[in-house]
């Protein structure tokens, strides 16, 4: 596994390659011991169904841990909890903690739009702002002091709060250790539609949406420091919200976040999410740096600008998720069957503006 980097706004590899993430949440959030009020934590992740995970092209799993398995009482941590996520094999970019909070569903129509998101949320941007900057950042911090007495080079990751999820900007501010801004953290933002996960999922709007995703841009772009969408999604029994996770994905690709969707579960490769959204075109690797990239499902293709400044020993990987018709670049490339797709490696090229359209077998 390469050794990843923060560079400003980007993930970098030893190689000065930029990279892009993209993959899902795996989650054990227990199950009831009838008639005790207790959760057990004890699941075990098949290799069976990490393959599935390859085949679809996802290269990061964000793992989440539910804090209740981890100190089940206030002071008293599980030690054979926390050994047995050890003995997984599991390579991990980031380690997340999930709580456990009571969902509540809204029932709401489509007239629901950005402006009356925007009026609702900037009601309680003082709230948060206060709570972010009084409460949480300094949280982090101290969070991050113990991080790196034990770990100097790990990636620590900020999230927001459950209401930044609404578009309630996030006012957290940057990690510090000692005093002096840490030199490797990235932001974890999560954001979902008013309607994600009912029955008018189909009718999600993309102009809320629009609002949503803008909100991490800013705080990315504030903060100066790269983003994995940690969780975005969700999930219904038909097709018709697909449109809406297809938007998220293409807003994702023109911000160039990484993302991880929110969340496996057993049935989940029994629909067909993973193979009609999730499996996607995007460049794992890039020697240089990333002017814009775009799916275009209609056309069946894919293409990506960079600008490369400087040799590079490893190549510019895309992973395509269906057989290549045809590849077009000033760039010698091959094409290799991998996980459960393709990887199209490009190597060499002078230094300057570099542009590659692929095109998909139907």
């Amino acid at each position: 596994m390469n050794t990843i980097f923060t560079d400003g706004m980007r993930f970098v590899d030893e190689f000065g390659r930029e990279r892009i993430f993209h993959g899902i949440n795996v989650c054990d959030k227990g199950r009831k011991v009838g008639g005790t009020g207790r959760r057990e934590y004890a699941h075990e992740w098949d290799e069976a169904l990490f393959e599935q995970f390859r085949n679809c092209g996802f290269n990061i799993i964000r793992f989440g841990i539910t804090w209740d398995a981890v100190e089940p009482q206030p002071g008293k941590y599980n030690d054979d909890y926390l050994d047995s996520l050890c003995d997984r094999s599991i390579s991990l970019i980031e380690l997340a903690k999930t709580l456990l909070i009571k969902e509540r569903r809204l029932h709401i129509a489509d007239q629901y739009t950005a402006y009356h998101l925007r009026k609702v949320t900037s009601a309680a941007d003082s709230i948060v702002r206060r709570f972010d900057t009084c409460k949480y950042t300094p949280f982090i911090n101290k969070a991050a002091e113990e991080i790196r007495r034990e770990n100097k080079s790990g990636i620590i990751f900020l999230e927001n709060s459950y209401y930044s999820n609404l578009a309630i900007p996030c006012a957290a501010g940057e990690v510090t250790v000692g005093g002096k801004r840490d030199e490797s953290f990235a932001y974890a933002p999560h954001a979902y539609d008013i309607v994600a996960d009912t029955p008018m999922y189909k009718f999600a709007g993309t102009d809320r949406m629009t609002a949503l995703l803008a909100e991490p841009r800013r705080m990315q772009e504030r903060l100066n420091i790269p983003v994995v969408f940690g969780e975005w999604g969700g999930f219904q029994p038909d097709t018709d919200w697909y449109y809406h996770c297809e938007f998220i994905l293409d807003t994702f690709d023109k911000y160039h976040w990484s993302d991880t969707y929110w969340a496996y579960f057993d049935g989940l490769f029994n629909s067909e999410l993973p193979v009609r959204v999730l499996k996607r075109p995007y460049p794992r690797a890039v020697a240089g740096r990333i002017i814009e990239y775009r799916h275009d499902r209609s056309e069946g293709s894919f293409s990506l600008s960079f600008e490369q400044d400087k040799s590079c020993k490893a190549p510019t990987e895309i992973y395509a998720p269906k057989a290549v018709r045809a590849v077009e670049s000033d760039l010698k490339y091959t094409v290799t069957e991998a996980d459960g797709g393709y990887i199209v490696a490009f190597k060499g090229g002078k230094n300057g503006i570099h542009d590659i359209k692929i095109t998909f077998c139907e």
